[in-house]
């Protein structure tokens, strides 16, 4: 698979580095509600952290931003910020990111549901990609978060981990 260098990418994002405030969306807030098996949310918010890895694992930009929030998505690559971004430029982000999709594989990993109002989530893709210049494949993992928007839960953030 084709796609282009971080550096390139969180130059697109023109953003500093900001640290991140804490391991779950809105900073941690909330009690933990379920993280394997559980509830009608949770069955739906694994089904979209689903479709977004078999988008991500296309190479589909316009697939994952599809699921994007109204207010936009933050984006996170290592070594650069974080800043919200409109669906636009989301999917020109995830396009450089993502590549034709060729040789790579995303699946889903664990999810888990926040209580609160509205309620939010989270989940991991584990994607495995050939980046230029590299001899072999890359492993990462994808921090997804989402929010609950009109009975749906949408993407409020991406964050690309080490």
């Amino acid at each position: 698979m084709r796609r282009a260098g971080l550096a390139a990418i969180v130059a697109l994002l023109g953003v500093a580095s900001v640290p991140w405030a804490g391991a779950l969306p809105g900073g941690g807030a909330g009690t933990l509600a379920a993280q394997a098996g559980g509830g009608a949310d949770e069955a739906s918010l694994r089904s979209a952290v689903a479709s977004i890895a078999r988008s991500w694992q296309r190479g589909d930009a316009g697939g994952v931003v599809a699921q994007v929030a109204e207010e936009g998505v933050r984006l996170q690559l290592p070594g650069g910020g974080s800043s919200p971004l409109s669906q636009r430029r989301a999917a020109a982000v995830l396009r450089r990111l993502l590549g034709d999709g060729d040789g790579a594989s995303a699946s889903a990993g664990m999810v888990g549901v926040v209580e609160g109002s509205p309620p939010r989530g989270f989940g991991e893709l584990v994607w495995e990609s050939r980046a230029d210049g590299t001899p072999g494949p890359q492993r990462r993992v994808v921090y997804l978060g989402f929010t609950m928007e009109d009975g749906r839960w949408r993407l409020t953030e991406i964050r690309l981990l080490g």
